[in-house]
């Protein structure tokens, strides 16, 4: 019996730090979505981009590629290698963070 109570509590455990770093990753992704919008300002004045050219790209652009990318993604999530592919778009999204911060 002790064994299975193990077993349950430290799949209870595992559970719960899957939720965390899978809510930690939605926070950062989500904050990295606004921060273009904070600065649309000084992108703006910097690169002297007009309202309509700033709209195209934090909008229409960002929501074409976000399409593009989903779809094949969420295809393979139906997968059993959900885990790997989480594992791999965190480590791309982290990497182009990185090349363009």
């Amino acid at each position: 019996m002790k064994n299975n109570s193990l077993t349950s509590q430290d799949s209870s455990r595992y559970k719960r730090y899957v939720l965390t770093m899978l809510t930690i990753v939605s926070v950062f992704a989500f904050i990295d979505r606004q921060l273009i919008i904070i600065l649309q300002e000084a992108i703006k004045e910097n690169l002297g981009l007009l309202d309509a050219q700033l709209g195209f790209v934090s909008g229409l652009a960002f929501s074409i590629l976000y399409v593009i990318v989903v779809i094949p993604i969420a295809r393979l999530a139906d997968r059993p290698s959900r885990k790997n592919i989480i594992t791999i778009s965190l480590s791309i999204w982290s990497l182009i963070a990185a090349l363009t911060g």
